[in-house]
């Protein structure tokens, strides 16, 4: 098998900007998980007087 090759540079400015972009995005998509496991939890009551599995705890069965 031939070796890879990496053409990028750490120190470029390209790739200090797509690490930071991407970054962000990191960082938006976490906020994103902390506000669905948030309101989950915030719901949890309701689904357990129904005798049901909050989606949150549906899902990470499943996984």
């Amino acid at each position: 098998v031939t070796a890879f090759t990496s053409k990028n540079s750490p120190t470029s400015p390209n790739y200090a900007k797509n690490r930071s972009d991407m970054l962000e995005m990191v960082a938006q998509l976490r906020q994103l998980e902390k506000r669905t496991v948030n309101l989950s939890n915030k719901r949890r009551p309701i689904f357990e007087e129904r005798g049901q599995i909050p989606p949150h705890d549906r899902l990470a069965r499943l996984l």
